[in-house]
């Protein structure tokens, strides 16, 4: 594969993350197989014995599996809603991570089903969808900055164009009107908020690293943002927690990073590695110390946002989520 820019491999690798969890348990049930496809395709009456051959394989195996191709066949034409939402996933990570050329036959079915099939399939819940709408606007912006394909990128921008970019139609009003409200609170109840003085991202992997005060302040001057509002922005801030991040963040640190994360996990759709940290165990010796600069209403804010992706999960139909965002509520801010 070519060499991306920086962007674009960042893009790319929450993409992939993004579709993992949003199929993670997804199954084939009575769906037509890829076997079965395959013999349909073929007109070859063996679809029972090829289904049942199929049915113990999951999508991440197909993934794995270097012999499958995803993109050169007419298998995706002939799956049912419940085969292709279960074997999208694997089509459209081998596709991102495959060469421009790759998803030729993916891209077409999208287009098909969207233009000839009532819109996307019924298979799929709202975060399934919302991952799919992600890898059309990656697709196409991809294609578009290489520039090899241009009928192909105008194939990704028609997919989207047709049904795919209307995923937001299924969220439910009150939801969506709530996120609006609830950024906007976030932004208020935290304005004025900064880490004077306090441990900033990168010092806090030095830490975790066990660094001197010399490094500790030399990582510290390189976390150059004017304010939490700017840390929005994904390109400015990973919150990824390999190595040091929340845990290693004192209150005036947490307090200051704690509005950004909330506000990208509303805007992605899915949590960063914040809700480990905000759930308050005592029984593991937790203090919460880390969250003691909080005021009131910066409180009542976390609490607002719990709810709100309580609801999130419930809308999506992700019942892992929903449980865990209500331990989180639970444990400290109702």
């Amino acid at each position: 594969m070519d060499k991306l820019p920086s962007h674009f491999r960042k893009r790319r690798d929450k993409l992939i993350w993004e579709i993992q969890a949003a199929f993670a348990g997804i199954s084939l049930e009575g769906g037509v197989s890829w076997a079965e496809a395959q013999l349909r395709s073929k007109q070859v009456n063996t679809e029972e014995r090829a289904r049942e051959s199929d049915r113990t394989i999951s999508w991440q195996d197909r993934l794995a599996d270097p012999d499958w191709n995803n993109s050169g066949g007419p298998e995706w034409c002939f799956l049912d809603d419940t085969g292709f939402a279960f074997y999208l996933p694997a089509g459209m990570i081998r596709t991102v991570l495959a060469a421009a050329d790759q998803g030729v036959q993916l891209v077409l079915s999208m287009k098909d089903r969207a233009l000839y099939r009532e819109g996307t399939p019924s298979a799929l819940n709202l975060r399934q969808a919302q991952a799919v709408k992600t890898f059309l606007l990656y697709m196409s912006s991809l294609e578009h900055h290489r520039g090899w394909h241009p009928l192909f990128a105008e194939d990704w921008d028609t997919t989207l164009a047709v049904g795919w970019n209307q995923v937001e139609n299924r969220v439910d009003p009150e939801l969506a009107e709530e996120k609006v409200a609830l950024i906007e609170e976030i932004y208020a109840a935290f304005e004025g908020v900064n880490r004077q003085n306090g441990v900033s991202w990168s010092e806090s992997r030095v830490i975790d690293d066990y660094g001197s005060d010399k490094e500790r302040k030399l990582a510290r001057e390189r976390d150059l943002e004017s304010s939490w509002q700017a840390l929005v922005d994904p390109d400015r801030w990973s919150a990824e927690t390999h190595i040091g991040g929340w845990a290693f963040l004192d209150a005036i640190g947490a307090r200051y990073y704690l509005p950004a994360a909330m506000v990208r996990i509303i805007s992605e759709g899915y949590d960063n590695g914040l809700r480990f940290f905000i759930t308050y165990r005592p029984e593991l010796g937790d203090s919460f110390e880390q969250w003691s600069a909080l005021d009131s209403r910066q409180k009542k804010t976390v609490g607002r946002f719990l709810r709100y992706m309580i609801a999130v999960a419930e809308e999506t139909g992700d019942e892992s989520e929903d449980a865990g965002w209500e331990e989180t509520l639970r444990s400290y801010w109702e």
